[in-house]
């Protein structure tokens, strides 16, 4: 359906693979988040300095507020010197070579289009879905990638993690749950970072009203409140009031239920363009946006963007958990994990599924 975009965040130590998501979506603060939280539930921790380069996705403030909040520190490399990322490079190269290029349907092929016959065209012998391809590249990084001796270490990152691990200690101290709390301190928040509460409406954010129960209250009406929205749902936002993280949802909820932020945006962008098309002066709201989404006028781009949206929730668990995991307490906290790096998630975390 279109070119899946690959973000890794990479160990340079050990070049262990922490985390990892791909999206159809081009990298943005979207998917710097998205990495950032799969880190920490693969993990319970993040680590303290995180190497980018200037792209305007590292630069985002959503980004900066999060390694801020995770006492995590972000370190650019210096512009037009490739040298700098050679480790990250280096492995989207051989991840390419070993792995997504002996694939059906790679576009390696449309590099030299000339070179190339009809019945070789790699966009019609497309097969792989995201869902799919996911599950193999995580099965590659965990078989085999993990697993291989690394010329660098003389010794697989899987075993030069474990024996990191050893040296430094678990530091219990620093493991940071993977609650619903952080979940909502992965999403963005609007530019002014706050929202006002409108009588009987609720919060604005966009173009859409979002309501709780917890708005009757007459006290939270005039209040500027802080708010954190979806992006890869618009049926759904979180308000901070008093004490606590309230769920909100959409005047229209059922209409934009799974509907991403960037699907809203090409709406938008069409029905601008259709109203300056008619000479029409009407103001876009909820209703229309919701409208043109469900109506038989949608065009091929709006479909094709619902079917890559689709795909990425069945491939990354994106969706906010009810409640907050429970850390075991059947470990003895003064020793040591019997098995080291390979089941710590596991034995401070549970089952995240």
């Amino acid at each position: 359906m279109n070119k899946a975009w690959l973000t890794v965040l990479i160990d340079a130590y050990t070049r262990l693979i922490l985390a990892w998501v791909i999206l159809f979506d081009p990298p943005s603060y979207r998917s710097c988040m998205a990495v950032i939280r799969d880190c920490v539930q693969r993990h319970g921790r993040i680590s303290r300095y995180i190497v980018v380069d200037k792209g305007s996705d590292f630069e985002s403030v959503y980004f900066e507020c999060l390694l801020a909040r995770m006492d995590s520190h972000k370190k650019t490399r210096p512009g037009s010197k490739p040298r700098f990322g050679s480790i990250i490079e280096r492995f989207f190269g051989m991840s390419n070579e070993a792995f997504v290029h002996n694939l059906i349907g790679n576009n390696k092929g449309l590099q030299k289009p000339r070179s190339m016959s009809k019945t070789h065209d790699p966009r019609e012998l497309a097969v792989w879905t995201l869902p799919k391809f996911r599950e193999a590249f995580e099965g590659f990084l965990d078989k085999t990638y993990s697993r291989m001796e690394h010329a660098a270490l003389g010794m697989s990152p899987k075993e030069a993690m474990a024996i990191g691990m050893q040296q430094a200690g678990l530091r219990r101290h620093l493991l940071i749950p993977y609650t619903r709390d952080f979940i909502i301190m992965c999403l963005p928040t609007t530019t002014k970072g706050t929202a006002k509460v409108g009588y009987g409406r609720g919060v604005k954010i966009g173009y859409t009203y979002y309501w709780t129960a917890e708005f009757r209250d007459p006290k939270y009406t005039g209040t500027n409140v802080s708010v954190r929205y979806d992006p890869f749902d618009a049926s759904t936002a979180f308000v901070w009031l008093r004490d606590h993280w309230a769920i909100c949802r959409s005047e229209l909820a059922a209409e934009f239920q799974g509907r991403s932020e960037k699907e809203i945006q090409d709406a938008t962008k069409e029905l601008r363009a259709r109203l300056k098309r008619d000479g029409s002066r009407r103001a876009l709201n909820a209703q229309m946006i919701a409208v043109y989404l469900r109506g038989t006028a949608a065009t091929e781009e709006a479909l094709r963007q619902r079917s890559r949206q689709q795909d990425m929730l069945e491939a990354h668990d994106l969706t906010v958990v009810p409640a907050p995991l429970q850390i075991s307490q059947d470990a003895d906290q003064d020793q040591p994990a019997e098995n080291g790096w390979d089941n710590l998630a596991i034995k401070f975390f549970g089952d995240f599924e």
